[in-house]
């Protein structure tokens, strides 16, 4: 039990100094082109790719620098693009 309690500890206070950044990238007029989360310098979570015209294209989720999924706007709509 009291070893339990030591690892439940060391893990919280692992996870509490993760150093966790917002990136966002920019089109040339102004709008958003990607946007997600860093930890640690390592993509993690939900990535959302857009157009120029603001709409997402893609969604992409990582974790802690790996790809594990890919959602392409083709895939969520029907569409094929060509």
């Amino acid at each position: 039990m009291r070893l339990m309690v030591i690892l439940t500890l060391t893990m919280s206070l692992l996870f509490s100094f993760q150093d966790s950044t917002k990136v966002v990238e920019y089109y040339m007029n102004g709008r958003v082109k990607v946007e997600g989360i860093k930890i640690n310098r390592f993509k993690h979570g939900d990535w959302k790719h857009y157009n120029e015209n603001g709409m997402v294209i893609k969604t992409e989720k990582w974790h802690y620098g790996k790809k594990t999924r890919t959602f392409d706007i083709g895939q969520i709509t029907g569409q094929v693009s060509k």
